[in-house]
């Protein structure tokens, strides 16, 4: 069987996230395939550099626990982000998004303001589907 493209299905994730759950600033939700988690930001990718220390931080911590990253892609605005993980568990992903966001802000991890996100991206993925209808090609 042949391996997926999976910076062309993070395009894919980047173009739904991006239509579906745009108030969402950051989250993890899992893919239709068993085993992978989506993480996600629809907070400038190109446009703030703190968003890329966001996701290089994210990027980090898998590879200093082993996770393999599958795939990362943007849209065609490079606004929104999202990167493919091997991993069977998103909800691990979501403190180490706004750990990052917050480091890259010099915020605190605990303060009201990532709560409120975090609820928000929830409600987000609850209503738009957590599995969105995509596949690997």
């Amino acid at each position: 069987m042949k391996e997926p493209d999976w910076n062309a299905e993070a395009i894919r994730m980047a173009d739904y996230v991006a239509e579906q759950m745009f108030e969402a600033h950051r989250g993890a939700m899992p893919w239709i395939q068993s085993g992978i988690a989506v993480a996600f930001g629809n907070d400038g990718y190109q446009q703030d550099k703190r968003t890329k220390q966001e996701a290089q931080f994210l990027r980090t911590y898998c590879e200093l626990k082993g996770i393999p990253v599958l795939g990362f892609a943007t849209t065609d605005d490079d606004y929104t982000w999202t990167m493919l993980i091997h991993h069977p568990d998103h909800k691990q992903f979501i403190p180490v998004l706004w750990a990052g966001w917050n480091r890259a802000n010099g915020d605190s991890a605990d303060d009201v303001f990532t709560y409120v996100q975090a609820s928000i991206a929830d409600r987000a993925m609850v209503e738009s589907g957590t599995k969105p209808e995509t596949s690997a090609n």
